[in-house]
């Protein structure tokens, strides 16, 4: 194939390929399917029919009864995670609805009566600052507002506007350290922040005032929640007492635990505190007398980490480290006090496997089977970090006329980061490649005795390059980019066993641009050497990226 035909062609398999490759990637939700992972976040919707877990990287909604998967979410990074309703075109008509809040941005999606014969509608989407990253998030039970605290230091409040899709931000006064948990009252009138410094924060909702700071117990990364009439707020002195404390700091209540506290809630109702203790078990204790009532055991080797109990507290869904799921009926597997906790794992009669953990917990099995669109933040994914290498081919041609070459083929790799210089991305380099003779190649050159001719050398380079360019996101898992780089080349001539030339030392640079789906990375480019003039080149590499601090959405070259 002539020069200019290739030439040609490179541009336009390049001009076909790139409209497929700008579009938003749809995800079906049927075909999600992913290794096990710890299950970090569970909730039940309003009248306990749904339930819904956050997976790393998805957000999975099952039938409360069957448990068959109805809804599968692609929602990346770890995240916060409610049920909610939203009042329909009638007073009778709600529809559930899902928070997810990650470290960079929230999405709710707003979920239909009849989940099986009606399309998921995502409903809103919020990005935040440049500089602001998501520590944890709580969403009011009216659906109306949503807390955000931020790992400056800073907390907002979002109020929703349902007919124009956007949110009203109110800045919550005071600056706060080490957040871990956000809760709002029953009432939806406050807001209250635990912070691993030792306070309990609350908040107005209205104005966002800053109303009480309580002495809490350092260190402790426990929640806070609001007693039933929202005058007083649950949190923890010491690392195994639980006490009820007025906006003043004063103790109105306490129960102490036998173990270290990690987690607890406390019924609608005030009168009962549950509490998972450091040894994986479920201490229910009254809250009026401060006895024990009774514990459910594990149900599991792997750790316990999150769990939810329903409207009533007759069942409780329980997430383990090893991405295992169980819903428990709290009357069938509720021990007594006086009963020795089990040397193993314990299998009763209410416990149901929602997914073990050796299963593929996103398979989508009855899944509504519509395509699911990943929120895409560009300036978040532009002022990613990361360290990446690559591997890849080449094919150059260069010109025959003058040095008796055409086409070649190279193999290159190198390492790129952009840590220091997010979206300029720099890096180190090499690549090795092979031209052949052309035609036009002189074919004067015989054997001694005039036997035979010689076959014309091979030429070899050997190249060391140092690139800098600028990637641009168009969707989570699309990018564009330019690069220039400088490049130091030996060349020499070779055809083994006959015929060798001395290396030649020159130097040029090369521009590249391109696209990059995933971990797939299409370019073209030219380099000009002082040696061998303008050679064109088209690439295609595989990379693999190692995370910075902010986490990735796609390959990089």
């Amino acid at each position: 194939m002539p020069r200019s035909s290739r030439v040609l062609f490179a541009f336009a398999l390049i001009l076909c390929v790139s409209p497929l490759f700008s579009q938003e990637i749809p995800v079906e939700a049927d075909r999600i399917v992913k290794i096990a992972e710890p299950v970090k976040t569970i909730c039940w919707n309003h009248d306990d029919s749904l339930f819904a877990l956050g997976e790393a990287d998805s957000i999975i909604v099952r039938d409360a009864q069957s448990l068959d998967i109805l809804h599968d979410f692609l929602f990346p990074q770890e995240m916060n995670l409610c049920f909610s309703r939203e009042e329909g075109s009638s007073e009778e008509f709600y529809n559930d609805m899902i928070l997810g809040v990650s470290s960079e941005y929230m999405a709710i999606w707003s979920l239909p009566q009849d989940a099986k014969n009606a399309p998921t509608d995502f409903g809103y989407s919020l990005s935040f600052g440049e500089s602001q990253e998501v520590v944890c998030a709580a969403f009011s039970e009216d659906s109306d507002l949503i807390a955000v605290a931020f790992s400056d230091g800073s907390g907002m409040l979002y109020f929703k506007l349902r007919g124009a899709k956007k949110f009203d931000t109110t800045k919550l006064e005071g600056g706060t350290r080490n957040v871990h948990n956000l809760a709002f009252s029953p009432n939806s009138s406050l807001v209250a922040a635990a912070s691993s410094d030792g306070l309990i924060y609350v908040w107005d909702t209205v104005d966002g005032a800053l109303i009480s700071e309580i002495d809490s117990f350092v260190g402790m990364r426990t929640p806070v929640a609001f007693s039933a009439d929202s005058k007083s707020v649950y949190g923890c002195i010491e690392e195994n007492v639980v006490s009820l404390m007025a906006f003043n700091g004063n103790v109105l209540r306490e129960v102490r635990v036998q173990s270290t506290v990690s987690q607890f809630t406390v019924t609608s109702d005030d009168k009962t505190l549950i509490v998972l203790t450091d040894d994986g078990l479920l201490e229910f204790y009254s809250l009026e007398s401060g006895r024990l009532l009774g514990y459910i055991p594990p149900f599991n080797d792997s750790q316990l980490i999150s769990f939810a109990f329903n409207s009533d507290y007759s069942q409780v869904l329980t997430g383990h480290q090893d991405g295992s799921v169980y819903k428990l009926l709290v009357e069938d597997v509720l021990r007594k006090p006086d009963e020795p906790v089990p040397e193993t794992p314990v299998f009763d009669a209410g416990a149901f496997v929602v997914v073990s953990g050796q299963e593929h917990a996103g398979s989508a099995s009855g899944a509504s089977g519509q395509p699911v669109y990943v929120p895409f933040n560009f300036q978040s994914a532009l002022r990613e970090h990361f360290h990446a290498f690559n591997v890849g081919a080449s094919a150059i041609m260069l010109d025959k006329k003058s040095n008796y070459y055409q086409f070649g083929t190279a193999a290159e790799f190198g390492w790129y980061t952009t840590m220091f210089t997010a979206p300029v991305y720099e890096g180190l380099g090499a690549r090795f490649a092979m031209a052949f003779p052309a035609d036009n190649y002189p074919t004067t050159y015989k054997t001694l005795d005039g036997s035979a001719r010689i076959a014309p050398p091979y030429l070899f380079f050997g190249e060391v390059l140092v690139p800098v360019g600028v990637e641009v996101p168009v969707s989570t898992f699309v990018s564009l980019f330019s690069e220039v780089a400088f490049e130091a080349k030996v060349s020499w001539l070779m055809n083994p066993g006959v015929t060798s030339s001395k290396q030649a030392f020159s130097l040029g640079g090369r521009i590249r641009t391109g696209i990059i789906i995933s971990k797939l990375a299409v370019m073209l480019g030219a380099e000009y050497d002082s040696m061998w003039g303008l050679i064109p080149e088209i690439a295609v590499t595989a990379n693999f990226k190692l995370k910075g601090k902010n986490k990735d959405k796609g390959g990089k070259k």
